[in-house]
């Protein structure tokens, strides 16, 4: 399997280069980060990252959107996201939460949009309930849009929920899991007491 990298939430750019090259080293490929990680700074260091090492045909480049999924919120957000990047292409691109402000028929159409430009290769998902990503995959099917072919949960022996919907779903519709926070925020570490 691919390992993965979810990378920035709390960034010392000193240190970053170091730890991106060694994960590579270690075979890792998939690299995931978000617009929100350190105000789009996360974002910046992977894109110099892999510009400078010059490997972006041999790494998968994960980001997220955040916040309202207006159409414009996403087409400005992943203009944004492919400069800070310093790419022409994400390979998959996120919704990092569900918006309930906004009719999930004009998110899915915008992220449509990216990938029919060539801007973003897939389209996946974090954060959602079975139920959320099940309407998606719905809606895709009927209106012919793009298909989220992935959802970022958390996941670790404290945080089990998505064992009960949301694994059986994706492994009935293919979808890939990318869980995050094995360690449930350090408190599986002993941290907390």
């Amino acid at each position: 399997g691919m390992g993965c990298v979810t990378f920035g939430r709390e960034l010392d750019k000193s240190s970053s280069l170091p730890i991106l090259d060694h994960a590579f080293e270690q075979g890792i490929t998939l690299f995931d980060t978000a617009e929100a990680y350190a105000q789009g700074m996360s974002e910046q260091v992977v894109g110099e990252w892999i510009k400078s090492r010059h490997i972006r045909d041999r790494i998968v480049l994960a980001t997220k959107i955040n916040g309202r999924l207006t159409r414009q919120r996403i087409l400005s957000s992943t203009e944004s996201s492919l400069k800070r990047l310093q790419t022409d292409h994400i390979d998959l691109l996120q919704t990092h939460v569900w918006d309930d402000a906004t009719p999930f028929e004009e998110t899915l159409e915008a992220l449509t949009r990216m990938v029919q430009q060539g801007k973003v290769r897939h389209i996946g998902s974090s954060n959602y309930s079975a139920t959320q990503l099940a309407g998606a995959l719905k809606l895709s099917e009927t209106a012919g849009l793009s298909r989220m072919v992935s959802v970022q949960p958390p996941y670790n022996l404290v945080q089990r929920d998505i064992e009960a919907e949301l694994l059986p779903l994706c492994n009935a519709e293919n979808i890939g899991v990318i869980s995050y926070s094995p360690l449930a925020a350090g408190f599986l570490t002993g941290k907390y007491r």
